[in-house]
């Protein structure tokens, strides 16, 4: 129970700090206006490393934070990470832990659908259709430095996720289960 604690503890702060470093430091290390998104970054490297329930409660965590401060509509953020926390959780079942080819695809992709829907929600609805502007000079330019971001930040999210596991994982459970068998 006691790690349980812990690693809520540890994911909360590595949020706040998440939020933090996307407002302040990138926000003036912005490149033509465009900087990473860490509130998509954290969903999924958690539910990659950690599972589903990981990516789950740091999608909510990160969603609201990212509803408070930066959307107008509630709950679509909370909503989007949760799903790709969830989703990369479930993925991440058939894949080693030390992969880090298959968050980056996801974190790509999530980043760039994440876009989409915002711009269809800010910009479609007040009658601005010009997506392919839209693609070429935020969608495309985010996504790719949010990859460039997630490619150095990767190694030190996992190590802080698996340093807060428990001892013995579900995985680890199954082969010592399956070995015991005869």
């Amino acid at each position: 129970m006691e790690w349980i604690v812990k690693r809520k503890g540890i994911e909360l702060l590595l949020i706040v700090i998440c939020y933090v470093l996307q407002v302040t430091l990138f926000k003036a290390l912005n490149i033509g206006g465009i900087s990473p998104n860490f509130m998509v970054m954290f969903p999924i490297f958690a539910g990659f490393y950690a599972g589903s329930r990981e990516g789950i409660f740091t999608g909510f965590a990160a969603g609201v934070m990212q509803d408070v401060f930066f959307s107008s509509l509630f709950g679509f953020s909370s909503l989007v990470f949760v799903i790709y926390g969830y989703l990369t959780g479930r993925l991440s079942e058939d894949f080693d832990d030390y992969e880090w080819r298959i968050p980056m695809l996801i974190l790509l992709a999530s980043d760039f659908v994440y876009e989409s829907f915002v711009y269809f929600g800010n910009f479609v609805l007040h009658g601005e259709f010009d997506f392919l502007f839209a693609v070429r000079r935020i969608m495309i330019p985010e996504m790719m430095y949010t990859g460039i971001v997630g490619l150095i930040l990767i190694w030190p999210f996992r190590e802080l996720i698996r340093k807060t596991r428990p001892a013995e994982t579900k995985r680890e459970r199954a082969v010592t289960d399956d070995e015991t068998v005869d």
